[in-house]
């Protein structure tokens, strides 16, 4: 662990000196050789789906794990666009004259060795190993078994495209040990710049409890959709139905609160209407007495994320009951409001402590593409030094360049 820490480390030296173009050149270069190898990527993804398929891995999770043709081409496009953004590093982003006749500048410069520690899908690795690259910064993946020899072929081909610009392969470092002893290993490393976890609760507290080194934490979420009274509910039909159809990402919804008032026409209508994607619903007894397709919901389900067809309901006596459970249950990741309500909503946007807050629209718009930033290693759910989504300025940190004529203090 040690040593590869250590290679990372030098690998990092030589991307901190690059210009923002060579840099930019190099993540072309791992592109193209990307491109020109999909069937060999899709084939490994293929062997870690036959393996995981037989140690009995969800329908839902086979899903998450598996590469087809399109969602790859997309990827390295995303890619490829990532590697066309100009001024990204290693640039000067504001100067000014002191006084004294001096000079300063703010330089945008990488932050250093970062690694990344992830749950399967396979985009994630794309994604964090090109942000990281882009910004200058080498990286170590580290992500689950059930994607190895997909990880294995991406690195591989990557760490080729590497040699071929001249340029260290241990820039780009698989961690292949997936084991908890291992991850703790490299966790406990006072050698590493910054950690990027991106998974589950379990894992987020592990890195909270074991790290020695600064670290972001990326999700999970456990986001609400507060139906107020004056809501559109076909709008608010749409949007619960459509946030929850993918139940393993972390900006669906989890649960959805309903005003009182209109929670008996509104309620009948959203089972009739999840009932349709196979979704189940768990609610307050309040919740169950209106409808008899709702199961009666335990309290710790409002606490946690269900990587399932599941949505959780609760009915609200007004809009500051649904802000005070969100408080209570909410990660601080995303939260939204359906009303046609202008103060209503407004109050809800400021009283609401996340890192997006939404009026009459998705919560999964949180991402980096969908809100204009960009490729994305993840959403924070903490509040420094990044909040929401984790993108290139988030791998970046600031170089303070001061010019003198024989200055003293």
């Amino acid at each position: 662990m040690q040593q590869l820490i250590k290679n990372a480390k030098r690998a990092a030296e030589s991307l901190y000196v690059m210009s923002d173009k060579q840099i930019a050149d190099i993540l072309s270069a791992v592109c193209q050789k990307l491109s020109e190898n999909k069937q060999f990527i899709l084939e490994q993804n293929r062997k870690d789906l036959k393996l995981a398929e037989a140690h009995g891995l969800t329908s839902l999770r086979l899903q998450r794990l598996t590469l087809t043709s399109d969602l790859l081409n997309e990827t390295i496009e995303r890619m490829q666009r990532l590697a066309e953004q100009s001024d990204v590093v290693n640039v000067c982003e504001q100067s000014w004259e002191l006084p004294n006749h001096m000079t300063a500048a703010r330089k945008k410069v990488p932050i250093g060795t970062i690694a990344a520690v992830y749950e399967t899908r396979p985009t994630a690795t794309f994604e964090i190993m090109a942000l990281c690259l882009r910004t200058g910064n080498s990286c170590i993946l580290r992500s689950g078994s059930e994607m190895l020899e997909t990880n294995r072929a991406i690195v591989s081909l990557t760490q080729n495209a590497l040699i071929e610009c001249g340029l260290s392969i241990k820039a780009v470092q698989l961690l292949e040990d997936c084991s908890e002893d291992s991850l703790c290993r490299l966790m406990e490393n006072d050698s590493l710049d910054l950690l990027l976890a991106r998974g589950n609760q379990q894992l987020i507290t592990l890195v909270q409890e074991t790290a020695n080194v600064p670290w972001i934490c990326l999700g999970p979420g456990n986001c609400h959709v507060y139906v107020d009274r004056k809501a559109d509910e076909d709008m608010a039909l749409e949007i619960i139905a459509t946030a929850k159809s993918k139940p393993l990402l972390c900006n669906s919804v989890e649960t959805t609160l309903i005003h009182y008032e209109i929670a008996d026409s509104f309620l009948p209508k959203l089972a009739a209407r999840l009932s349709r994607e196979g979704i189940s619903l768990h609610g307050c007894l309040d919740s169950c007495r209106i409808s008899s397709a709702i199961q009666p919901v335990l309290e710790h389900e409002y606490a946690s994320e269900a990587n399932d067809l599941i949505l959780d309901v609760k009915i609200v006596s007004d809009m500051e009951q649904a802000v005070d459970h969100i408080k209570h249950y909410g990660s601080g990741h995303s939260e939204a409001i359906v009303t046609n309500d202008s103060e209503t909503a407004a109050q809800f946007s400021n009283m609401v402590d996340a890192g997006v807050v939404y009026t009459n629209a998705s919560p999964r718009f949180t991402d980096g593409e969908s809100l204009g930033f960009g490729m994305e290693v993840g959403i924070s759910t903490q509040k420094l030094h990044i909040r929401g989504p984790v993108t290139l300025s988030g791998l970046t940190t600031w170089k303070y360049v001061v010019q003198g004529c024989g200055n003293t203090r």
